[in-house]
């Protein structure tokens, strides 16, 4: 059975999540194990670069991270 999934599609001025994959042994968000959270945001959405890219408008304590982002 072969589904089709919808394509998702973010339009500039939308908030957004992200998802966020834990690293065993790096705490970023000061909470570890079950709590630790699986979506931080929202962010909102400042460019769209092309049908799966998107600039986003992170805060300072995420300045090390890129700001592009695929939607998936």
């Amino acid at each position: 059975m072969l589904t089709k999934k919808k394509a998702l599609e973010f339009h500039v001025g939308n908030k957004v999540f992200l998802k966020v994959s834990p690293t065993k042994g790096i705490r970023k968000f000061r909470v570890q194990g079950k709590l630790n959270p699986r979506y931080i945001g929202p962010y909102e959405n400042i460019k769209k670069l092309n049908l799966v890219a998107y600039s986003l408008d992170l805060l300072m304590e995420l300045k090390h991270v890129n700001n592009v982002f695929h939607a998936s």
